[in-house]
């Protein structure tokens, strides 16, 4: 029962009609539109009526954001049974109302909900490593969608605090990008957003982040002890400049980090 009450509300957004006043005032003895169906997609609204007989044709409204009526349409052709309403954002729920009018009197209209699709998915990226001095590279998965035309590169500029285009590449399966001429010892931030042949973008991806530090060397003399109870005691030698030190342990699957210390040295209580 449950189902079919979501079913028959579903059915209700997609095909059902409520009777409302349109703006001009209306002639409750003129026909009203019979049998009107939305069918959405993601920037675009198509709405389909059936013939009226006797009227010179069709007013269409949409409530806006100030819950007000705004004209979209008004058909001079009673023949012309389909309108389409463009511009418009995905996932965003859009209320028509369809009048027919004769002789500049309005019939009764039509209310009829509808929402537009969701946008195109997000981009995942795969990997971000440098090349060389002052050269990095980023690479994400090809967008699952036949529809996605090519791909928006965008930076994180640090002085202006904002993200800036700086490439696009095309088409879907270019999933590669190199960034060169940057700076020694900053983290760079890159996002990609998809785009569709018809203007359609994918909300950014994750953020993508590549230093260009040098490696740290690594760390030498590494030992541990056997002989303490329910503890070992690692130990290493210093490294100049280094900001802390990261200690890894193996488990199940790989090595797990422990321990985050600015020491050379750490204690690990085993409690056996």
């Amino acid at each position: 029962m449950k189902k079919l009450a979501l079913l028959a509300s579903f059915l209700l957004l997609i095909t059902g009609c409520v009777k409302d006043k349109p703006v001009p005032k209306s002639n409750p003895n003129l026909p009203m539109t019979k049998n009107i169906k939305v069918y959405p997609e993601r920037s675009f609204v198509a709405l389909k009526w059936d013939v009226a007989k006797g009227v010179d044709g069709y007013y269409i409204e949409r409530l806006d954001k100030n819950k007000k009526w705004k004209r979209l349409a008004k058909i001079d052709n009673p023949y012309q049974t389909i309108y389409v309403d463009t511009n418009l954002n995905p996932s965003t729920t859009y209320i028509y109302r369809v009048a027919t009018f004769k002789n500049n009197q309005f019939s009764l209209a039509n209310k009829i909900t509808s929402k537009t699709l969701p946008t195109i998915s997000q981009v995942i990226p795969l990997e971000a490593k440098p090349l060389k001095k002052g050269m990095v590279k980023i690479i994400f998965r090809p967008h699952v969608n036949e529809r996605v035309k090519g791909y928006i590169i965008e930076k994180f500029n640090d002085k202006n605090v904002k993200w800036e285009q700086i490439d696009t590449l095309e088409p879907r399966y270019n999933v590669e990008y190199i960034d060169s001429e940057l700076e020694d010892g900053r983290i760079y931030k890159y996002r990609v957003i998809a785009y569709t042949f018809d203007d359609l973008k994918s909300a950014p991806s994750n953020i993508i982040k590549v230093s260009t530090y040098p490696k740290p060397p690594v760390v030498m003399n590494v030992k541990a002890t056997n002989n303490l109870p329910k503890k070992i005691v690692i130990t290493w030698s210093p490294i100049n400049g280094a900001k802390y030190y990261k200690v890894y342990k193996k488990g199940g699957f790989g090595y797990k980090a422990i321990a985050k210390t600015t020491k050379t040295e750490y204690t690990d209580k085993i409690d056996k």
